[in-house]
């Protein structure tokens, strides 16, 4: 009952596809291949952000700087990969503010394979990279600040084994 209650709580304020924890998948270690990926990824962001006039500075700041820059149209919501790219980057603040207890991982379920935050490698998961782009994809509101506060607000609720 105690995990269901748990998995209600870190569901239903986000989008479904936001979190998991799920019994049937395999949860790994980032592979060489992951990890040049997610670096890839901050290096694309880092170049768009500095092509739209501004740097990032390493904190939750930077999140007011992406809604700054969305919302003056200044980067491009149909832009997947640079969505991603600061769904990756707010994954990355979203671990450090965990103290390092939610990690990037593989997560794979008969879905496919998926980066995400995972608690030391096992469910529950958070999936930061598809966040913010699905919510742009769909023409959702997006406010960054906001998603990233509700996505540690439940993760710090989650009892660390």
């Amino acid at each position: 009952m105690r995990t269901i209650t748990l998995l209600l709580l870190l569901t239903l304020p986000l989008a479904s596809q936001s979190f998991a924890a799920d019994e049937d998948v395999e949860i790994n270690s980032p592979s060489t291949i992951m990890l040049q990926y997610l670096a890839a990824q901050r290096d694309y962001l880092k170049a768009e952000i500095s092509a739209a006039g501004t740097w990032l500075n390493g904190n939750e700041y930077d999140l007011k700087t992406f809604q700054r820059l969305f919302d003056d149209n200044r980067i491009d919501r149909t832009d997947r990969r640079l969505m991603q790219a600061i769904g990756i980057y707010m994954g990355d603040l979203l671990q450090e503010a965990t103290y390092n207890n939610f990690r990037w991982a593989s997560y794979e379920d008969d879905k496919g394979k998926s980066r995400a935050l995972c608690l030391r490698e096992q469910t529950p998961c958070v999936f930061p990279s598809t966040l913010i782009s699905r919510r742009a994809e769909g023409g959702a509101n997006v406010n960054f600040y906001e998603i990233y506060q509700r996505t540690l607000e439940q993760l710090q609720q989650v009892p660390i084994r």
